[in-house]
């Protein structure tokens, strides 16, 4: 893991915790990714939904920041204390989650 590291993600989940890409569809332009890292400049980007149910986060093209792919997110539910696990640029790195906050 990676320390005081971590990331936002706006994202609907169903009633198993995992996300809905039915209502992603809908909303997908709500649905935000905020990597946050001491010492660098928040990056802002957005939840995408690919092939064999992937999801990856891509920044915004201001930035240079390449895209993240999430591990196993179409089947992970994210429920406090449960972990997830993010393909950056220098490999896979596990994310606890401590937050689940229905809007």
């Amino acid at each position: 893991m990676r320390p005081r590291s971590g990331y936002v993600i706006v994202a609907p989940l169903d009633t198993t915790s995992r996300i809905d890409v039915e209502t992603w569809r809908a909303h997908r332009d709500a649905c935000r990714v905020i990597r946050q890292r001491p010492g660098e400049d928040d990056q802002l980007g957005h939840l995408v939904h690919g092939p064999a149910d992937s999801w990856r986060f891509h920044y915004d093209v201001a930035g240079a920041t390449a895209d993240e792919a999430g591990f196993h997110f179409g089947s992970e539910p994210f429920r406090v204390g449960e972990y997830a696990s993010v393909h950056e640029v220098d490999g896979m790195h596990p994310y606890r989650v401590v937050a689940v906050t229905p809007l």
